[in-house]
C-alpha cells in the first residue's frame, strides 16, 4: 500500500560525455524495503538537440546544438514515420541537404 511511503529517495551519477545521466529513484515502504520489497525506477536523461532547419538556395540547412557526436541526420516522408532513413553522418553541428520535390521530415540523433 503507497500511502504508508515515505519520500522517494533520488540518487544520480554524473553525466559523462559517453553516457546519459541516470536517475534511479527509489520507493521506500517502511517494512517492505528491510526484506527486499522496495520498487526502483531508473529513468535516463538524454543530452536534447534542438536542431534550426533554413532555405539556403537550392539547399536545406540543418543546424542544432546539444547531444554528442557523431550525429545522424535522418529523413522520413511522413509522420509518425515507422521507419527514418540515414542522410549523412558527421561530426558537425551542421550540414546542408539538396531540395527536392517531396515532403520530408528530418530529425538528428546523437550517440
Amino acid at each position: 500500500m503507497w500511502s504508508n511511503c515515505v519520500s522517494p529517495v533520488n540518487r544520480s551519477r554524473p553525466a559523462s560525455p559517453r553516457s546519459p545521466r541516470t536517475k534511479a529513484l527509489a520507493l521506500l515502504c517502511g517494512l517492505a524495503c528491510a526484506v527486499g520489497g522496495c520498487d526502483a525506477v531508473v529513468i535516463a536523461v538524454t543530452n536534447v538537440i534542438t536542431v534550426s532547419i533554413a532555405l539556403s538556395g537550392t539547399n536545406v540547412n540543418l543546424s542544432w546544438t546539444g547531444g554528442v557526436a557523431p550525429y545522424v541526420v535522418q529523413r522520413a516522408g511522413t509522420l509518425p514515420a515507422a521507419t527514418w532513413s540515414d542522410l549523412v553522418t558527421t561530426s558537425g553541428n551542421s550540414t546542408n541537404l539538396p531540395v527536392t520535390n517531396t515532403n520530408g521530415f528530418f530529425r538528428v540523433k546523437g550517440q
